[in-house]
């Protein structure tokens, strides 16, 4: 659901998935901008995405703890921390 350009999302929309309950922000073809994924398990990550992938932003627990995560180009966690630890990955 959402903005599509020559078949390929583009704008703001909202997806479902296997993996994932949703994804609702910004696309470019793949989630890239500021969005929001809520996980089966509960999680939900606020942040920003880059071809489909996350950068930074923000875990919230089903319990309200909130943990920072940012990632590299590879996909891979490069730091995450709670607010009163830093722990690099």
């Amino acid at each position: 659901m959402g903005h599509f350009i020559n078949g390929v999302r583009d704008g703001y929309g909202k997806i479902y998935s296997d993996s994932a309950i949703e994804y609702e922000g910004d696309f470019k073809a793949f989630k890239h901008g500021n969005g929001t994924m809520i996980m089966a398990n509960g999680d939900v990550f606020e942040g920003q995405w880059e071809q489909g992938l996350k950068k930074a932003g923000k875990v919230i627990k089903p319990d309200g703890l909130i943990i920072e995560e940012s990632y590299n180009v590879e996909n891979d966690l490069l730091e995450k921390k709670t607010p009163n630890e830093q722990t690099p990955i």
